[in-house]
């Protein structure tokens, strides 16, 4: 999940990417005081993100990277679970 950060008057303020409330001192790796997502980027705003190693990327790359993981997740649920179920039959 993202945080973003946003001028105001020449000082930081930074907004968490999941629950939209203002967090001080945000960083990458660090979790939301509100709603306890973790950050694993910064959103730059201008359709580019930066992650924890400082390289900075478009934000689509992330959200894909994001919905790939899911399906990899799902695969190997319904792989173990076959498993089990081919396992019970013998």
């Amino acid at each position: 999940m993202p945080f973003s950060s946003m001028g105001s008057g020449g000082a930081m303020e930074y907004a968490c990417g999941n629950c939209d409330k203002p967090v001080p001192n945000a960083k990458i790796g660090d979790k939301c005081p509100h709603c306890g997502v973790r950050w694993e980027y910064e959103d730059l705003g201008n359709g580019q993100v930066k992650d924890a190693s400082g390289k900075v990327r478009p934000k689509s790359s992330v959200e894909k990277v994001g919905i790939g993981g899911g399906i990899a997740g799902v695969i190997a649920v319904v792989i173990y679970l076959l498993r089990a179920f081919l396992r019970s039959r013998d």
